[in-house]
């Protein structure tokens, strides 16, 4: 219930924003909170630097589409 799903608690702002869009890293809420570090982060405790490795990861797992 992740791939191609409407997030629920609120699109950040990204046109077509799913929870996770396969094959389009940027139309992911996933990755874009990974991203931030204001209110809408993920993992919303016990970070305080964005892990740059892991949303590099993440982006190119869902960029390659094959969730």
């Amino acid at each position: 219930n992740l791939v191609g799903v409407a997030p629920q608690a609120g699109d950040l702002g990204i046109s077509g924003a799913q929870r996770i869009a396969a094959g389009d890293k940027s139309r992911s809420v996933l990755w874009e909170r990974m991203r931030r570090l204001d209110q809408n982060r993920m993992p919303n405790l016990g970070s305080h630097v964005v892990d740059q490795a892991g949303v590099a990861l993440i982006g190119q797992w869902i960029d390659a589409g094959a969730l």
